[in-house]
């Protein structure tokens, strides 16, 4: 819109091979989270016992307001060939207030160390919570167990 308006101004006209128009975009904070709490023998069932938690970093007193943009979800031991890894993120330890429905990736594994590997998911949801810094992470995987080294989490505000 700006460049439109010098152009305009100039007297010139706009046309696409001599002009470059430029959109001003302002930018949010990002911030992330990590839970290095090993999770072991996550198989295919969501299992209270093996969430992660990760907090969003804000005073209980006040409410958060923002955007969850990805999770990665690093794993380790991979047994029996697992292809994907699910995953349903929840407002409480219980699993029952589900923010994020179940949701799948697939899993890279590593160069050098075949049992290695990783799981990226997109999330982009606007989210709203008061009393409480904590969500929940439950993991499963589609066939044989792995287990979860490290859950990284980051937002905008």
């Amino acid at each position: 819109m700006v460049a439109l308006l010098l152009l305009a101004a100039l007297g010139a006209q706009p046309e696409s091979s001599r002009f470059l128009f430029f959109e001003v975009v302002e930018m949010a904070d990002i911030y992330q989270n990590t839970n290095t709490t090993t999770v072991a023998g996550v198989s295919t069932i969501f299992d209270l016992t093996k969430k992660t938690s990760l907090d969003l970093d804000f005073s209980v007193s006040k409410s958060f307001k923002g955007t969850l943009k990805g999770l990665w979800i690093y794993i380790s031991s991979a047994a029996s060939s697992p292809t994907t890894i699910s995953i349903m993120i929840t407002t409480d330890a219980a699993g029952d207030e589900i923010l994020i429905p179940e949701t799948e990736s697939s899993i890279s594994f590593g160069l050098t160390t075949a049992t290695k590997g990783s799981a990226s998911f997109f999330i982009d949801q606007p989210m709203i919570l008061r009393g409480q810094e904590s969500i929940f992470v439950f993991c499963k995987t589609d066939t044989g167990t792995v287990q979860v080294d490290k859950v990284v989490l980051s937002w905008e505000s």
